[in-house]
C-alpha cells in the first residue's frame, strides 16, 4: 500500500511523457461522467422531468453536457496519438520489431478483453 501509493500520488513526470495529455483526458473524462448522470436522470420522461425537461434547455451549458458525445471521440484522438507517438520513438531508435510490437499489444490487451469475455458470458 506504501510504495504503490507513492508511485500512485507522485507528481513527477518522464523525459519522454507528453503532460498536456493528462488535461485533455481529465476534461473529457469529466465531461462524460457528467453526460452520463444527467442522461440517465432525464431518459425517462415523467410528469415532472416533462415540465422541468424545457425550462432545462434554456439554460446555456446545459446542451453542452446532453451533447457530450464528442468527448469520447478525444479517447479515439488520444489512443491514436499514443500508439504514434511511441511507434515513433521506436523508430527513431532504429528497434521496431514489428513481431514484438504486435505481441506486446496482445499479451498487453488480451487479459482485458478475456475479462469482459468472461463477464458477459
Amino acid at each position: 500500500l506504501f510504495t504503490n501509493g507513492r508511485k500512485l500520488l507522485s507528481t513527477k513526470t518522464g523525459r519522454d511523457s507528453v503532460t498536456s495529455l493528462n488535461g485533455i483526458r481529465c476534461l473529457s473524462m469529466l465531461w462524460i461522467v457528467l453526460g452520463h448522470t444527467y442522461s440517465d436522470r432525464f431518459s425517462t420522461l415523467t410528469t415532472n422531468q416533462v415540465v422541468t425537461y424545457p425550462r432545462l434547455m434554456k439554460q446555456k451549458l446545459i446542451p453542452v453536457i446532453f451533447n457530450a458525445t464528442p468527448s469520447t471521440d478525444t479517447f479515439f484522438f488520444l489512443s491514436g496519438f499514443l500508439v504514434a507517438f511511441v511507434l515513433l520513438k521506436e523508430l527513431t531508435k532504429n528497434s521496431f520489431n514489428p513481431f514484438m510490437y504486435y505481441f506486446h499489444r496482445y499479451i498487453r490487451l488480451t487479459p482485458a478483453y478475456a475479462m469482459v469475455i468472461w463477464m458477459i458470458a
